[in-house]
């Protein structure tokens, strides 16, 4: 009986541990999220106001997304759906240029179209796929994205996640 309660009290230690490990992982990417939001939002402002354009007020919740993927090491990029974010070979005309054979020169890109975060492919030699619930959909010219969806470009596959940021924290 004695062995039982040790085994017992062991398993719920090591589930305390893993839940505690867990929460400071989430804890980290959400920190990790949060200064990348606020590095955006300052460059757009401060890139407004040296081209002497109209500066928008940045007041309440933006949507952000965050694409990561691993090549060498784990790359992770915040950007502002409301600007499109194009996927490339090429790094003169995309956000986010990646240089396998597999993905084209302007591959695809994401925007928003009225309140939906999209992504179109942008006539690709190998096509853009979206997977989602297990299963891959063929980007056709048009596919609207949702939390948790995998951008698949080539041979890349990218997690995609959205999220909003309180300007207030600027």
């Amino acid at each position: 009986m004695l062995f039982v309660s040790i085994a017992g009290v062991a398993a719920l230690a090591g589930i305390v541990i893993w839940l505690i490990v867990r929460r400071n992982k989430m804890n980290n990417l959400e920190k990790d999220r949060r200064l990348a939001a606020e590095r955006l939002l300052k460059e757009d402002s401060l890139i407004s106001s040296l081209a002497y354009t109209e500066q928008n007020v940045l007041m309440g919740l933006r949507t952000l997304i965050e694409l990561s993927w691993k090549e060498e090491k784990i790359e992770r990029y915040v950007f502002d759906p409301a600007k499109t974010v194009r996927i490339g070979r090429s790094p003169q005309t995309n956000d986010i240029s990646v240089s396998w054979d597999s993905i084209s020169a302007n591959h695809c890109m994401i925007f928003i179209s009225g309140n939906q975060l999209c992504l179109q492919d942008c006539g690709s030699a190998n096509g853009t796929f979206v997977s989602r619930g297990g299963k891959v959909y063929q980007v056709q010219p048009t596919a609207v994205l949702a939390e948790g969806d995998t951008i698949i470009v080539g041979e890349l596959r990218m997690n995609l996640h959205i999220f909003n940021f309180d300007t207030a924290w600027i």
